[in-house]
């Protein structure tokens, strides 16, 4: 474990976030980043790296929270018996890289007043 934590440099915060207990997203993200912390053997670096950053920035980036529960509910919704939550770990790293992208995309006013 102690290996592994030197890969996630957001582990404390992420552990010690408060947040809603209604909550089910953010729980499940955070439950699951605990459990795969602790089952990784530090085999895969870039993974936890990645998964680190994209869950502490879901915790901190509105933005990103907003876009990750939109894109949750909208899987849940189409009733296709998947658990897209057994996946965090490959599925909220590809959304961060998107999230990042289409906002690089999006150009945004910066008029004077």
């Amino acid at each position: 474990m102690k290996n592994t934590l030197k890969y996630a440099s957001n582990y404390d915060e992420i552990i010690s976030f408060i947040f809603d207990e209604e909550d089910f997203i953010t729980k499940r993200i955070i439950n699951y980043y605990k459990e795969y912390l602790l089952d990784t053997k530090g085999s895969d670096n870039k993974c936890i790296r990645e998964l680190d950053e994209s869950v502490y920035e879901y915790l901190t980036d509105n933005k990103f929270n907003i876009f990750v529960t939109n894109y949750l509910e909208e899987l849940e919704e189409s009733n296709d018996d998947i658990d897209y939550y057994n996946n965090l770990d490959i599925n909220l790293p590809k959304l961060y890289k998107r999230f990042k992208s289409d906002s690089l995309n999006t150009i945004s006013s910066t008029r004077w007043l």
